[in-house]
Formats: C-alpha cells, structure tokens, sequence
C-alpha cells in the first residue's frame, strides 16, 4: 500500500512541475497601492484611548499615540474596521478577526516601506499589504455551469417555501411557484 501511495506522489509530483505556467500575471501587481491591513495586539484593541470603533466609519486618528503619528508620517486619509463582525464573537475575539484595520494613504507612497514601519509599533500585531488575487483559471466544464444553476434554483425555491409559509401563516396573500 506505502508503494502505491509514494508512486501516485512522485507521478503527481511529476506531472504539476510541468504544469504550464501562466506568464500573463508576471507583470500584475501583487497588492494594491495606498492602503495596508494591520492588526492590533490584544492590549492595544481593548485600551479605553482606541476610538475606532464602528465599522462603516472611516476615521483619521486612532486615539493610541504611537499609531497616530505614524498615521500622520505616512499621510493616512482614513483608518477604518477591516473585517464584518461576526456571529460567534467569542471565536472571532480568539482568532484576533475583531482587531484587523486598513489604513489608506496616498497612492503614491511605498507600500513595502509603510508595511515596515507599521510592524516596528509595539501596538501592531501584524502589518501587511493588501494582496491582490487573480483568477488563474476559468473552468470550461459544462457541469460547472450546471452545478451553479442548480445552487441558484435550490435557493431559489427554499426561499420561495419560506415566503410561501410566511405569507400562509399571515393568511393575507397566496403565492404561487412559477417552476410548477
């Protein structure tokens, strides 16, 4: 069984080192220009000075000295909350997702260079550029397309049950399935 097994890896092996190699994204840009994703420590996120607080708001201080002024070295026009809350707060709290931000500057800056300065704080965690993903590849399987329709016609008609039991339940209209 260990020989069958190490024989498919070295063939596999074999085979994707000479898969053909997309030459097109040489030129693309690995991460976006003028904003960066830093994440906070754990003391400086629950400090009472942290005045970033909302998600859908874009601020120009962070209220943590240390971080200000780097904002203000590197000409941060906004500073705002990374991640979407989520639903179990507890787990989010324990994978550090509550305590990620992105800060915009001036497209013009260099990227590598601010991502450095950022992670000589002792209040950041963690300092990276925001990457930039590229579809590799776009599948021409017809089952492919037919597995998404079946997704969206899946939903499409849960949903409609649901409308369908609400509205029953209400005793106000009637809706009737037009795939029937």
């Amino acid at each position: 069984m260990k020989r069958v097994f190490v024989a498919v890896l070295i063939i596999s092996a074999m085979i994707f080192a000479y898969a053909p190699k997309d030459e097109s994204l040489k030129d693309m840009p690995k991460f976006f220009q003028g904003k960066i994703r830093v994440r906070l420590t754990e003391q400086a996120k629950s400090s009472k000075a942290l005045i970033v607080k909302e998600r859908d708001v874009q601020y120009l201080k962070t209220g943590i000295a240390s971080l200000d002024s780097k904002n203000e070295q590197v000409k941060a026009s906004s500073i705002k909350i990374d991640i979407i809350e989520a639903k179990n707060k507890v787990l989010a709290k324990k994978l550090g997702l509550d305590r990620w931000f992105t800060i915009e500057f001036p497209m013009d800056a260099d990227v590598l260079e601010i991502v450095e300065l950022y992670k000589s704080d002792p209040n950041v965690d963690i300092a990276q550029p925001e990457i930039c993903y590229y579809i590799m590849a776009t599948p021409n399987d017809g089952t492919v397309k037919k597995i998404v329709s079946e997704i969206i016609l899946t939903s499409y008609q849960v949903s409609l049950y649901w409308m369908k039991k609400l509205l029953q339940d209400t005793n106000k209209f009637s809706l009737q399935n037009p795939l029937n």
